[in-house]
């Protein structure tokens, strides 16, 4: 009987062609952005914590990146796939 390395039985080789946070954060960011502006209305910075500061601050996702994103997110999921 062949053992299998519990390495190779997990090998998901997708996230190795794409950083799956990086991806996550180009076509979520446009969504997230109103939703943080409308919980921190009113809200000095020093009350904000550094994750709403952080998703406000990041400029917006140009189209560009977003397609690019959209097909990287795809190939991830393709990845977990197969």
């Amino acid at each position: 009987m062949k053992r299998i390395k519990l390495r190779d039985a997990l090998h998901i080789p997708a996230p190795e062609k794409g950083f799956a946070l990086d991806v996550f954060n180009r076509l979520h960011v446009m969504e997230m952005k109103p939703a943080f502006r409308k919980a921190t209305a009113g809200r000095q910075e020093d009350e904000l914590y550094k994750m709403a500061k952080t998703m406000l601050s990041l400029p917006d996702t140009p189209m560009d990146d977003y397609i690019d994103a959209e097909q990287a997110a795809e190939h991830l999921r393709d990845g977990y796939a197969d």
